[in-house]
């Protein structure tokens, strides 16, 4: 668990694919929860039963708890992923409406959504990198974020395809992210290689989110293969935003669960463990 008394460089945020690990994580000492759909580790996430979120209830998680709204993994025939049709964003509105209307959230406390939808860059995209192909769907993202309210919104790991582009791309990214209302953006900062991989990009997310006004109290969720054996890296090079404004994201599954819903409990334990050793005294 996290050391009590002492405040965490690095908020840690669990993925998670059942009630039950859920309430293992919120014992480990994760600031935060985000629930998927059972079984759905290995398509990236997908929509919960209601019933998995009411069993988070029932279990009493009392850290936040954020809902994954993605109605299906990437086309099989190998299709761009996040452009969704106007069903498919309609099937996200029904669902948002419905964990709504289970009465049992609590914006308060941090409750809320997790989604994230793309477009083909426009003439905007490509005059700041000619090699752009994908933008932030801001028209359905805004009409998301406002079908979630008062619940606040996370951008997810969509953004990874913005982030492939070049330093000034990504920040227009964010600010359409941020424009449509969003509460954070999780990424791994590139679609290619775990977060490790993009420690540079990831700091300059960081800085320019904890520096722009425009951006509002945006946060920014480093995630994409965060595990016990490479945290260390994240504290090194992020710990340094200690505002509260950079979080940390980790499913905690490895080969020794792969094929359980449940996180593994030893690499939970191994990421908990380094970033309280980085708290804040």
């Amino acid at each position: 668990m996290m050391i009590p008394g002492k405040e965490c460089k690095l908020p840690l945020e669990a993925a998670v694919f059942t009630a039950h690990a859920a309430l293992r994580a919120q014992d480990f000492g994760v600031h935060r929860v985000e629930l998927n759909a059972p079984g759905s580790y290995p398509h990236g996430g997908l929509t919960p039963p209601v019933s998995q979120y009411l069993a988070c209830k029932d279990a009493r998680i009392e850290v936040p708890l954020r809902i994954m709204i993605r109605p299906r993994s990437a086309p099989a025939d190998g299709g761009m992923d996040f452009f969704y049709t106007p069903d498919e964003v309609e099937q996200m509105e029904r669902s948002i409406a419905a964990f709504k209307a289970a009465g049992r959230m609590d914006p308060y406390r941090g409750d809320g959504f997790v989604f994230g939808a793309l477009r083909h860059a426009g003439p905007d995209d490509t005059a700041l990198d000619p090699t752009a192909r994908v933008a932030v769907d801001t028209d359905v993202c805004a009409r998301l974020v406002q079908a979630a309210r008062p619940y606040g919104c996370c951008f997810h790991r969509a953004f990874d395809h913005i982030a492939d582009y070049d330093d000034e791309l990504t920040l227009k990214g964010i600010k359409d992210v941020a424009a449509c209302g969003f509460k954070c953006v999780l990424t791994a900062g590139g679609t290619v290689g775990p977060y490790t991989s993009h420690l540079q990009k990831l700091d300059y997310m960081a800085t320019k989110i904890t520096q722009r006004s425009e951006l509002g109290d945006i946060e920014l969720v480093v995630g994409g293969g965060l595990r016990g054996a490479n945290v260390a890296a994240a504290v090194q090079k992020l710990g340094m935003h200690t505002n509260g404004r950079v979080w940390t994201h980790s499913a905690a599954v490895t080969d020794r669960r792969v094929g359980d819903d449940h996180f593994d409990e030893i690499e939970l334990m191994d990421i908990v463990s380094m970033l309280s050793q980085a708290a804040v005294h």
